[in-house]
């Protein structure tokens, strides 16, 4: 099988395309989160409107139910912001691992799991909808395919910046890290 080569560059850009789509992803969802979160409000006003006769109590439990929901806005606003500098201050950093599991992906009624690559030594590496090796004329797939295509005890490099872990994953089958 040939291999591509894989430099830090090429690393460095698509850590950057990572976390650019998780920030605009964060961003478009925010602002919805906002959108439904006056919607709930104000049907929950509708609703204690009929059970507690006393406008002020009313107004207080709206106020609060507003603020909470504009801190936990702000909140992850700030998760996100932060988690883009800390990428930037970050240094990235490049383990040899090997593939012990591979988790599918499940929907749940609560909770949403992608398809995971488990290493021996880092851990879980979930697998986002997006392409992968995109610059490569050999490997660029999906992330299905990257899933399919790999096996138990296959070596990869993977990838962590700073705090975040194993972002992304590249197999040694495909490609071959130059420094």
């Amino acid at each position: 099988m040939e291999k591509e080569i894989l430099t830090l560059e090429i690393i460095r850009k698509d850590v950057k395309k990572h976390f650019t789509s998780a920030l605009l992803g964060g961003l478009v969802l925010l602002p919805l989160f906002a959108i439904m979160s006056v919607i709930i409000v104000f049907f929950m006003t509708l609703v204690l409107n009929l059970v507690i006769p006393n406008k002020e109590t009313l107004k207080i439990i709206g106020n609060v139910v507003l603020i909470l929901l504009g801190i936990f806005y702000l909140y992850g606003f700030w998760k996100i912001i932060s988690t883009k500098i800390g990428f930037l201050k970050g240094e990235i950093q490049i383990t040899d691992d090997w593939l012990v599991d591979k988790l599918p992906r499940r929907y749940g009624k609560y909770h949403h799991r992608p398809n995971t690559l488990v290493f021996a030594r880092s851990g879980e590496c979930g697998l986002n909808d997006d392409f992968y090796y995109r610059w490569s004329n050999l490997y660029s797939m999906s992330e299905a395919s990257l899933y399919r295509s790999s096996n138990l005890d296959d070596e990869f490099y993977v990838v962590s910046v700073g705090k975040i872990k194993n972002i992304i994953a590249y197999n040694k089958k495909m490609f071959e890290l130059r420094q």
